[in-house]
């Protein structure tokens, strides 16, 4: 068939029978739909994920006009879970392939309970028509909780790729952020089959490295965006570190201020002679953490900094990319304490109330010889528990909260706990954030009752 026409042929004669060759890019549409079956929900964006009750949020839905006719109106529904749907009235004319925006502006209730919701919004009806197409709908997921506590750091992981001159210099960014930028909490997961890299972290880049490289921010999604992750790869090679640094830390930042359900708190051990590290966990849930994500995990990843491996490398001068084969990688992950998805966490009853909100756990493993144990950190992280983050949205994966633990002061029968958790702790009197008890208040940040306090006076 080659647009001339096919030819058959019989005993006594042969004839052609023309067809017309129509264009790759003609698409002929046969549905004979009516304008029921013209209009959809195709976008649906319900903002940041936890949310508070009686608070307004915006929501954005687009309709697209999917079919041949043209719609003059519809009607459009919204709800919450399972509730009675409200109703708003479109009179907007919409051609096919056209679209149209809705912003509503919806007050979630002061009794909606605290846990995991649904917002779906679709078509009621298109010119009077009823719309019971399933296609019609989208749906957003959404969190709300009543208490909170604050995250200790903010994490940033980075899916770097040993090959890219773009890694080398987005790493130059992160060492000067973390100059200014002290909460923050940094593992580098190297691209699978590369020298660095680490067989059971593969599944990250699966999920989010969408290119090399890039980082998610406490795994979390960021309303609107593409991708749960992001890169900065236009701009690291056009504008300085100090720049990039700054619109970084500004991310950082905004995540470190979302609400956080539970905390973690590390200490440690290390014996020289057999080269074991023996880690304990700790910390608090609150009622939100298992109304919104169900069971919670921890995860311990090994870090190590000054890591000396190869890393294509960009030169300003020669304009040329060459291998550094002396390359000093900090925050390399080295490997897991727990199952690389995150180990259960299983909960004690509270003395006092009788509830099952505290949790203490103990890992053990034998640091490889290779290692240098002075330049290795504990990153512990809390996120909801699933047997296969495959099978999980990935927005629900977001970090819950974070907490490190350095090992360069571990030595043999020597036990260290991760000052940052002396901010989570709900102990009586007044410290600063190193862990010093002040007996009077004074002008900075200190830890009064387990909670941040800043003192502005003298």
């Amino acid at each position: 068939m080659d647009g001339q026409g096919i030819k058959f042929y019989s005993t006594n004669v042969t004839f052609t029978v023309a067809y017309l060759k129509m264009p790759d890019w003609c698409v002929i549409d046969l549905s004979g739909g009516t304008n029921a079956e013209s209009y959809a929900v195709t976008y649906l964006d319900a903002g940041f994920k936890y949310k508070l009750p009686g608070t307004a949020f915006e929501v954005m839905a687009v309709m697209t006009g999917t079919g041949r006719d043209t719609v003059q109106n519809y009607q459009l529904g919204y709800q919450i879970d399972d509730e009675v749907p409200i109703f708003v009235d479109r009179n907007e004319k919409i051609v096919p392939g056209g679209r149209d925006t809705w912003l509503g502006n919806i007050v979630l209730p002061d009794d909606i309970a605290t846990g995991h919701h649904t917002m779906s919004v679709f078509i009621n009806s298109i010119e009077g028509e009823p719309v019971t197409d399933g296609n019609k709908r989208q749906e957003a997921q959404f969190a709300v909780y009543r208490d909170s506590l604050e995250r200790s750091k903010v994490y940033l992981e980075v899916y770097t790729d040993q090959s890219s001159p773009y890694s080398a210099m987005l790493n130059e960014t992160i060492a000067y952020l973390e100059e200014q930028f002290e909460p923050v909490c940094v593992v580098n997961v190297h691209k699978p089959g590369t020298l660095l890299a680490v067989d059971d972290a593969a599944y990250l880049t699966e999920l989010y490295a969408y290119t090399y490289p890039s980082f998610t921010i406490n795994r979390s999604y960021f309303p609107g965006e593409e991708y749960v992750a992001y890169d900065m790869n236009y701009y690291l090679p056009l504008v300085g570190k100090e720049m990039t640094a700054a619109i970084l830390g500004d991310m950082l930042a905004q995540d470190l201020a979302n609400p956080a359900f539970a905390n973690v708190s590390l200490t440690g051990s290390y014996q020289a002679d057999t080269r074991q590290l023996t880690i304990e966990a700790t910390g608090q849930l609150l009622p939100e953490a298992q109304a919104i994500y169900g069971d919670v995990a921890l995860t311990l990843m090994l870090t190590e900094d000054g890591v000396k491996s190869r890393q294509a490398v960009y030169n300003a001068v020669t304009q040329r990319t060459t291998w550094n084969q002396n390359y000093q990688h900090d925050h390399v992950l080295r490997g897991y304490m727990t199952e690389a998805t995150g180990t259960p966490i299983y909960l004690t009853a509270d003395s006092q109330t009788q509830t099952a909100n505290t949790f203490t756990a103990t890992f053990t493993t034998t640091l490889d010889e290779a290692w240098n144990k002075d330049n290795m950190s504990v990153v512990g992280l809390l996120t909801k528990a699933t047997d296969d983050v495959n099978d999980e949205p990935i927005t629900e994966l977001d970090i819950i909260n974070v907490a490190t633990l350095s090992m360069s002061s571990l030595g043999e029968t020597t036990k260290i706990a991760d000052n940052t958790t002396a901010i989570q702790q709900r102990a009586t009197g007044s410290y600063t954030l190193g862990g010093q008890r002040v007996e009077k208040a004074r002008r900075g940040i200190i830890i009064s009752d387990g909670r941040k306090v800043v003192i502005k006076r003298d």
